[in-house]
């Protein structure tokens, strides 16, 4: 599957570059070199190649096996007008991943709105916790709970996880608490995470990646996500992160 994935970015990526490479205004050579036309024809084979691959195997590891078009290809947009005549792979790259995460975050806020909508009680779920123990979302009924998508390969989780903990220390006392639901497919990493960030709170994951019961339930296709409920399971925030998770607890938490 994933030769094939890498082929199919690779073959869609040739043909954006080359419809590209017939505008005139293109400013991808080296300055003082080759025309942007030319620099662009030479470098089309190789540059594309070289990008497919980087970023197949980013898209593989974080177990992404679908393209969009659209997000791509404006993705190419960006890279071959760019103003810096110096641009390298590893920009070009950064990019199309950039221009790819904002895709399948719009498309993960859509969905999530039809899975768990504003001021709607949450749909019941539960999953088990390192020990095996089943906890349900109707046992913390009676407190604000965050519920957070994350996991320890994720570098933006554990990027937001200091926020989280912060948050948990100053109204874990008044009525709140944070339930994490874990992307983890390995024990280990996800336990040694939970130690390290200091996540004290509860933790869930069936260790299915992606599959993560749960988070196909709400049909998480990014993460950190997060999901506050107030005592009643009412959704009342979605993706509160840093201050705006902050200023969201201090106007409903008295």
């Amino acid at each position: 599957m994933h030769q094939n994935f890498k082929a199919s970015i690779y073959t869609i990526m040739k043909k954006i570059f080359l419809v590209f490479s017939i505008i005139p205004t293109l400013v991808f050579a080296q300055p003082g070199n080759q025309t942007p036309r030319v620099a662009l024809n030479n470098m089309t084979d190789s540059f594309s190649y070289a990008v497919g691959v980087s970023i197949s195997n980013s898209l593989i590891e974080q177990g992404v096996t679908e393209l969009n078009i659209g997000a791509l290809s404006q993705a190419f947009v960006d890279v071959l007008t760019n103003k810096d005549k110096q641009l390298t792979l590893e920009k070009a790259t950064a990019v199309i991943q950039q221009r790819m995460q904002e895709f399948s975050q719009k498309k993960a806020q859509v969905e999530e709105d039809a899975s768990a909508p504003m001021g709607k009680v949450i749909p019941d779920f539960e999953q088990a916790d390192a020990s095996g123990k089943m906890v349900n979302i109707k046992s913390f009924r009676g407190k604000y709970v965050l519920i957070d998508f994350w996991a320890s390969w994720c570098g933006p989780c554990r990027g937001e996880n200091p926020n989280v903990v912060a948050a948990y220390n100053k109204y874990k006392n008044k009525n709140f608490t944070v339930l994490g639901i874990s992307l983890d497919k390995d024990k280990n990493a996800w336990l040694a995470a939970v130690q390290k960030d200091g996540l004290t709170w509860t933790q869930l994951s069936d260790l299915k990646f992606w599959s993560n019961a749960v988070a196909q339930q709400f049909r998480i296709q990014s993460i950190p996500q997060n999901f506050l409920i107030d005592p009643n399971g009412v959704v009342i925030g979605k993706n509160l992160r840093g201050e705006a998770l902050e200023a969201k607890l201090e106007s409903v938490i008295k």
